[in-house]
């Protein structure tokens, strides 16, 4: 993240994750369970990323800033 910054990689990750979807109405089952294993990495990583930036950027209340996203 730190490589990047969080908005890049909050990018990579969603892209990652809407990328897969194609894969999600193939015929074969491998390509279903690589769409569906994608799309997972991908949303949770930008999730994870999301995450450790609103405890970064909140100066005051940060468990509050937390826990209202």
């Amino acid at each position: 993240m730190q490589l990047f910054g969080a908005r890049i990689a909050m990018l990579i990750g969603l892209s990652v994750a809407m990328l897969s979807l194609p894969l999600l109405i193939a015929d074969q089952f491998v390509l279903v369970l690589a769409g569906m294993a994608l799309a997972a990495v991908g949303t949770f990583f930008a999730q994870a990323v999301a995450t450790g930036f609103v405890s970064r950027a909140a100066t005051a209340d940060r468990g509050a800033a937390s826990g209202l996203y």
